[in-house]
């Protein structure tokens, strides 16, 4: 926008401020752009200004800063008058060199580079500042992912035989590899104080900080001979070169360069300045090749380097053209005509050919000689040969690339393990799906002593298959990284009584006498993920009793520590059972291995359930450890944190939601619909379902499934995921969006390794179950999800008029109307901007923002009690946002969204007019 130093000039800009073309102009600039008053209230900004903002600001009413809160690059909030416009507006000068961090109202933080110029009058009187916002969170993203880059190379850097060195783009060492290191006997510490300047020979020091400063300040790459101190305490002389790595635009990010040892060569140098042709040997005696050329380009004068390098001797060199001898002859004859109008060249990369055509990468520096008048007579070259420095960049470049491979194999690697892990999944669980489910129900009926050993044989032997692959699985879901952990309310209390009562009978068996000691003081209610705790005590208990034949075993549960927010329990599970040897407790953790070579034999088991504890509880931040003697029994301690619910949030635990559902009293018989293609399976759930007393219509795909609840009424589904013709997936949305059916459905799947379980549940399927089924599981889902639907459905119906229902919202604030009054109003505060920023996104195409914009719409319409329906358009508008698809059903799904939206907020606005909110 201009230099507003000139204070004519800004006046012109401030006419200009007046005419109505500088709001085009505004609107066309991608940068934020604003213009205050002298007070700093806003008198114009561009769109992309209302972008940053996240809203439209008033004019002339908001102060420049609007809603933002601004803190430093150090994370400090900044008060109104530290930041760079309120400086602008107070001292009348333009503030460019901090950076700033805003936060907009939507939470969201960017890194910006405010560009504040005053705007004075023709008076010279301050009128008011104009300020360019450029966001550069980009840039430091880009800046992350090359400090990551430069880790890799640093790793590389250390194995090489080169001494390596890097440093900032104003020469501040920051980085010695391990060669570095052990020569000089520094620490990278030491290297960048005071002590790292001894390691330079005193009579060298001023050459190299000459040296450093002509680099700096031209940003080529340079050369320099110098002397350095090895740990011993003597110095040798190092060939130092350094190379500036620089970003697309030409940006200097930092120095790169090597040390190479040629103190042996320099020794040589020095003795010949003895002798009487000190400088014809001088000359000679260099490794770099030198060529004099006149002012018409021919060489007048070569050394025996020249000679190496061009294969040619003097005789044939001398009066030839020079730049016959480079690979670019333009480039050199660009370089000489360049040394002579400005004197000199440094660090000018060119190619030479050998008349066998070898070809010689070199650095070259240039300097015109004069005589005795000061009359240019032609230039000097001097060539160095940088063949072997431009192979160790391309060996690190490679090495680093070979990194890059190694770490894509071993991720496809991952993969293919996962994906294989998942086919055996699929394929194992499916056979032993109808091996369990069949030998459950052939118990249940009249059977010879005989027979019924043999079935319950077959059912140990199948129950021990499925927690083999259960165990497989799960541990390659942790190593993996994909297992998730929730955090949800649950009765600690409760949960262990849970568990403990599977091993009633066993411990029975085996008169063996269970402690279990809680210290009072921990919460009844705490939030964290139930389901991984209670296979980690089912896994240690399993195995306590397991390996225990007299005596006891022990819990106790005990606060390690807390605080506001959170609290750390000990778990301590103690047993009398056949210990571990101490030669074996370090590797008991490890996947497939026990105590003994006969321990499996003797005892069962896969060796897989200690190496699944120990990752469900380091993935969850927690420690474990055990200590055991042979014969005298095993104890284990683990810690893992949880976190404190408020205590509004206890009244919605899974539990008290239990007891309200059962309060609905019996349920009448159940009509259910199967969806599943294989028969097999088709027959184990008619079965079942037959034993649980309940009617049921079984179809082979999706499509035969929604004929039937186009004719027929159901209470819940039960869908296999995959099916040919239509699958499970597909099915559901077909269900919820085109019949706009709100019935339970449950997925079956034998794979639960690759299956998306999140994505089930936002296309609308209630719940899932694994495969084989087990019937007592299965029967409590059908119960608790039909039970939950019936409840849901003898809810008040909303009329056609009314799109709110309110009754989630008074629960959560047990009917307190200011709590009622304080969270419908910040809804009517938050919602309006944002549906705005929506309309204003996908109008500019910016699916990124649309996507973002949603995902805070979202929540709010369960917590108003909005129709699903709407709802379920949100997730669609999100989801092919975020996918670039259907865009051309944009227009009429925002529609759609806003209009539902507004009428939302009128009636918000109606219901606060209500008495019961008034004071």
């Amino acid at each position: 926008m201009g230099n507003f130093k000139n204070k004519s000039f800004v006046s012109d800009v401030s006419q200009l401020h007046k005419e109505s073309d500088f709001s085009q102009i505004l609107e066309l600039l991608p940068a934020a752009i604003y213009t205050c008053d002298a007070k700093g209230y806003i008198t114009q900004f561009n769109r992309a200004a209302v972008a940053l903002w996240g809203r439209v600001p008033e004019l002339e009413k908001e102060l420049w800063c609007g809603s933002w809160k601004i803190y430093s690059t150090d994370g400090s909030l900044l008060s109104l008058d530290e930041c760079p416009m309120a400086i602008t507006l107070r001292e009348g000068r333009p503030v460019f060199d901090q950076e700033i961090i805003i936060e907009t109202p939507t939470g969201e933080r960017k890194h910006i580079q405010p560009y504040p110029q005053p705007i004075f009058d023709s008076g010279g009187v301050l009128t008011g500042a104009v300020n360019m916002l450029v966001d550069i969170t980009a840039q430091r993203k880009v800046k992350q992912n090359f400090k990551e880059s430069e880790e890799r190379f640093r790793f590389m850097a250390d194995v090489m035989p080169q001494k390596v060195w890097t440093c900032t783009p104003d020469g501040r060492i920051n980085y010695l590899n391990r060669q570095w290191i052990e020569y000089s006997g520094l620490t990278l510490q030491e290297a960048m104080s005071e002590e790292g300047k001894k390691v330079v020979h005193p009579e060298d020091f001023e050459l190299l900080r000459d040296t450093w400063r002509l680099a700096l300040r031209s940003g080529q790459d340079f050369e320099i001979e110098q002397r350095f101190r090895r740990s011993d305490g003597t110095f040798r002389w190092h060939l130092v070169r350094g190379v500036a790595q620089k970003d697309s635009r030409g940006k200097i990010i930092q120095w790169i360069g090597t040390n190479t040892d040629i103190h042996d060569k320099k020794e040589q140098v020095e003795g010949f300045r003895k002798d009487t042709l000190y400088t014809r040997s001088l000359i000679e005696a260099s490794l770099d090749s030198l060529f004099a050329i006149d002012l018409d380009g021919k060489i007048t004068d070569v050394n025996g380097a020249s000679m190496l390098i061009t294969g040619c001797t003097r005789r044939e060199l001398l009066n030839t053209d020079f730049f016959n001898y480079c690979t670019q002859p333009h480039e050199a004859s660009a370089a000489y005509k360049k040394i002579i109008q400005y004197g000199f060249v440094t660090n000018l990369p060119l190619t030479l050919k050998h008349n066998s055509g070898q070809i010689t990468e070199v650095l070259c520096n240039g300097s015109v000689y004069k005589n005795e008048a000061g009359k240019i007579q032609g230039i000097v070259f001097i060539a160095r040969d940088i063949t072997e420095q431009k192979k160790t960049e391309r060996e690190l470049i490679n090495a680093k690339d070979r990194a890059e491979k190694a770490m894509r194999i071993a991720e496809d690697a991952m993969k293919a393990k996962q994906q294989f892990l998942s086919n055996m999944s699929h394929e194992i669980r499916t056979p032993m799906n109808a091996i369990v489910g069949f030998t459950k129900v052939i118990l249940k009926m009249e059977l010879s002593p005989h027979q019924r050993e043999y079935l319950e044989a077959i059912k140990v032997s199948g129950d021990a298959l499925i927690v083999l692959i259960n165990d497989i699985l799960d541990l390659a879901k942790v190593e993996s990284g994909k297992m998730e952990f929730e955090k949800n309310l649950f009765n600690l209390r409760d949960s262990l009584a849970t568990i403990l009562n599977l091993f009633e009978y066993r411990l029975q068996e085996k008169n063996l006498k269970m402690i279990l000691a809680i210290d009072p003081a921990i919460p009844q209610i705490l939030i964290g993920d139930m389901t991984r705790l209670h296979q980690i005590l089912l896994n240690l208990v399993s195995n306590a009793v397991k390996f225990t034949e007299v005596g006891e075993i022990s819990i106790k549960i005990n606060i390690y520590g807390e605080d506001e927010e959170k609290i750390s329990l000990e778990f301590i599970l103690a047993d009398t059972g056949i210990g571990i040897d101490a030669l074996k407790v370090s590797s008991i953790f490890e996947s497939f291995q026990q105590a003994t070579s006969q321990t499996s034999r003797l005892f069962g088991g896969t060796g897989l359930g200690l190496a699944i504890v120990k990752e469900l509880v380091e993935h969850q931040g927690g420690a474990i450890s055990v200590e055991s003697k042979l014969k005298q029994g095993t104890t284990f301690r683990f810690i893992l944190d949880f976190q404190k619910p408020k205590g509004e949030l206890i009244m919605g635990t899974p539990s008290m939601q239990k007891e309200l559902l059962e309060q609905e009293g019996k349920l009448k018989s159940l009509h259910v619909l199967v969806a599943e293609d294989i028969p097999l399976n088709q027959l184990l759930i008619k079965t079942l379902l037959d034993d649980f007393g309940f009617t049921f219509e079984v179809v082979f795909n999706g499509l035969e499934a929604i004929e039937k609840l186009k004719n027929g009424r159901y209470d819940i589904i039960l869908m296999d995921l995959q099916m040919p013709e239509m699958n499970g997936i597909e099915c559901t949305q077909y269900i919820r969006n085109t019949l706009r059916l709100d019935l339970p459905i449950i997925a079956l799947t034998a794979d639960v390794t690759t299956v998306d379980l999140d994505k089930c549940r936002q296309i609308g399927m209630n719940d899932y179950i694994a495969k084989p089924l087990n019937e007592d599981l299965l029967y409590n889902k059908i119960i608790s999800h039909v039970k939950e639907h019936r409840l849901q459905n003898a809810s008040p119906v909303v009329t056609a008029e009314t799109h709110i229902n309110l009754d989630y919202l008074r629960r959560q604030t047990k009917s307190n109307p200011v709590l009622m009054k304080e969270m419908i109003s910040l809804y009517l505060k938050q919602t309006p901007p944002l549906v705005e920023l929506m309309k204003v996104s996908a109008a500019a195409a910016d699916w990124e923002m649309v996507y973002e914009t949603v995902h805070k719409i979202i929540p709010s319409f369960a917590i108003m009690g909005i129709d699903p329906r709407y709802e379920e358009v949100a997730k669609m508008i999100q989801e092919n946002a975020y996918k670039r698809t259907m865009l051309d059903q944009f227009p009429g799904m925002i529609e759609d969204t806003v209009a539902i939206i507004n009428k939302v907020c009128r009636e918000l606005e109606l219901e606060l007019l209500n008495t019961q909110y008034l004071n």
